[in-house]
């Protein structure tokens, strides 16, 4: 049995929905998956931050600064309006 290498490309759609716009398909519970994973560490490691930081408190900060840094290096003063946008880019990559 031979097996292309796009497979690993295909939509799968697992409900169309005829009312609504979109189906779910792989790419959309991956999408969801991601979401709820970046919302979740993030809510836990800033929910109560203290002076002291816990590690998952250092890892969400870190991460902050260390996309701010290059945000900065590369933009400059400018491109800080659009740090947010790289900071979701970067985290939704990082978890795929």
């Amino acid at each position: 049995m031979f097996f292309s290498p796009l497979e690993q490309f295909e939509l799968i759609v697992f409900k169309p929905l005829p009312t609504v716009y979109f189906s779910i398909t792989t790419m959309s519970i991956s999408l969801l998956i991601a979401t709820i994973l970046f919302i979740f560490t993030f809510f836990l490691g800033l929910y109560k931050a203290r002076l002291i930081p816990t590690p998952l408190q250092t890892l969400c900060e870190s991460s902050y600064l260390f996309i701010l840094s290059i945000v900065k290096q590369q933009s400059g003063p400018k491109g800080l309006r659009y740090f947010p946008l790289f900071f979701v880019i970067f985290f939704f990559n990082f978890i795929f």
